[in-house]
């Protein structure tokens, strides 16, 4: 079995994994600090305000990459393909 050559016409998405990564560190650091410092202390409700604006852009970014992917696998088990193709088995 041959390697499949790789799929260069998806790139990265640099906005995607930058807001994910505020949301979730945002978020986690705000606990974190709410943890330390108390609740109504000015850090920890400013990083979570920034995970959370984070995590809403990131689900308005995501949106249309996210639809397209799961209607192209929807299209797939539809058409019948998905069980068409044959079974791999590694030894």
């Amino acid at each position: 079995m041959t390697e499949s050559p790789p799929d260069t016409s998806r790139r990265a998405d640099i906005p995607g994994l930058l807001l994910g990564v505020v949301a979730l560190g945002g978020l986690t650091g705000g606990f974190i600090e709410a943890g330390q410092r108390g609740w109504l202390a000015p850090l920890p409700g400013a990083l979570i305000a920034a995970g959370v604006v984070a995590g809403v852009l990131f689900v308005f970014a995501e949106r249309r990459g996210l639809i397209a992917f799961y209607n192209e696998k929807v299209d797939i088990i539809l058409d019948g393909q998905l069980l068409d193709r044959p079974k791999t088995h590694f030894s």
